[in-house]
């Protein structure tokens, strides 16, 4: 029982850690449309941006919350504004999924632009 255990163990420990709100391949976001939302959970949302490995519920809207949790957030908005001005390729990773009504969205907490 006990090697049934440890075996078992070995096969999914891994892959919990893999498992997560995921990341995006590097994407041009020029023609992406992106809204943005005030309020007691003010946010922005990019549409169109598939994550990969990702558990949320919905995949392909990665999306920057304004809030305490992410001190970089006004930093992360600019980088996101100026890849889309520009033409620059962006890489999105999200460290959580986060409830919104009966959803959940990958929340952005790290950016890469090429």
């Amino acid at each position: 029982m006990k090697a049934i255990f440890l075996i078992a163990s070995l096969i999914l420990i891994p892959s919990l850690a893999l498992a997560g709100a995921g990341r995006s391949d590097y994407t041009d976001i020029s023609d992406s449309r992106l809204q943005i939302i005030s309020g007691s959970m003010s946010r922005l949302y990019v549409y169109d941006v598939t994550m990969k490995d990702s558990e949320c519920g919905i995949k392909t809207v990665p999306t920057l919350f304004f809030d305490d949790d992410i001190a970089i957030a006004k930093e992360i908005y600019s980088m996101i504004l100026m890849a889309k001005a520009t033409g620059k390729e962006m890489e999105f990773i999200a460290g959580s999924c986060v409830s919104i009504g009966s959803d959940t969205y990958p929340s952005i907490t790290s950016v890469y632009i090429k």
